[in-house]
């Protein structure tokens, strides 16, 4: 690279440190001592997870029937 004047450019690195701790503390896990589903539509789950998409942000939002382990629904989005 020197040798053709070349210079390299270093990418600007952003990540996020995840702090479960926080996270439990404000808000008590329900599903814990909750037994597991014997028929449809007893019980549900929910998630929504957000990623960057060519440089905007994007959510997925979905709901999960924890007895048949299949997706009830799906949002995808910008925010």
């Amino acid at each position: 690279m020197r040798d053709m004047g070349l210079v390299g450019k270093a990418a600007k690195l952003c990540r996020r440190k995840a702090r479960p701790e926080r996270f439990f503390m404000k808000h008590p896990n329900h599903k814990l001592n909750m037994l597991t589903p014997s028929k449809i539509n007893q019980q549900w789950a929910g998630d929504i997870t957000y990623f960057k998409v060519n440089g905007n942000w994007s959510y997925l939002a979905v709901v999960m029937a924890l007895y048949s382990r299949r997706i009830l629904v799906w949002s995808l989005g910008v925010k």
